[in-house]
């Protein structure tokens, strides 16, 4: 009889949490899957939309394609094409808003004081830049986009201030973090300007710059030119 009890009391004692444990895994699992597959579509739809706008504008013009058209060719409603663009314009420029990576963030918080604060700058700027852009082919059929259409480079000029803005505010975080206090802001703008000039140069310098996947080599080029001439002047 004592053994039958410890038996009995050994066995686990299942009051349904575990299956409610399996359940509430269950429903989290779904959520994610049914999130990917959302966010998925979305970048199908937002893609499906950019590459119809970009073949029909240069086949046609600019002036001549109209959202009804790109909406239809690209098999989704006029509604459907405003989730996504506000005009047929940023459909054909197709730039995303520019982020930065958390991981991106923490090196260049965590680097080494150097004296190297411009050149990473620099490099941030373009990785920045560049989560906005997209891959080398879309930036080479953007290119032949405002070769044909100057009147869109201004949507990059505008992207462009936003990725400014952004690593503004992470150049400040790190000069805080150097000197124990919030840096002035006129040496932050400086700072940034002298960055943005440099990348400018070298894409300016060399057409076929922008889409490079590895250009570290080419802004540091930059930066040491700049400086060189400035020490100079």
């Amino acid at each position: 009889m004592l053994a039958l009890r410890r038996r009995v009391r050994a066995r686990p004692v299942d009051d349904g949490a575990g299956d409610l444990v399996r359940i509430l895994q269950s429903c989290k699992n779904a959520r994610v899957q049914e999130t990917s597959l959302r966010e998925r579509k979305r970048a199908e739809t937002w893609g499906a939309l950019h590459e119809t706008a970009v073949a029909m504008v240069l086949e046609d013009g600019l002036g001549a394609v109209t959202v009804d058209a790109i909406a239809a060719r690209a098999n989704v409603s006029t509604r459907t094409f405003f989730n996504y663009f506000p005009t047929k314009e940023h459909a054909v420029v197709g730039l995303r808003h520019p982020h930065l990576d958390p991981a991106t963030r923490q090196a260049f918080l965590d680097a080494p004081q150097d004296g190297q604060l411009l050149k990473r700058t620099t490099r941030l700027l373009i990785a920045v830049a560049r989560t906005a852009s997209g891959s080398a082919l879309s930036r080479t059929r953007r290119r032949e986009i405002f070769d044909r259409h100057p009147e869109l480079v201004r949507h990059r000029t505008e992207s462009f201030r936003e990725t400014e803005a952004i690593v503004t505010e992470i150049v400040t975080d790190r000069i805080a973090l150097v000197i124990g206090h919030e840096p002035d802001e006129p040496h932050v703008r400086m700072l940034i300007s002298m960055a943005s000039a440099a990348l400018n140069f070298a894409a300016t310098n060399d057409p076929t710059f922008i889409l490079r996947d590895d250009v570290d080599g080419i802004l540091d080029d930059a930066v040491d030119l700049l400086r060189e001439v400035v020490q100079k002047s």
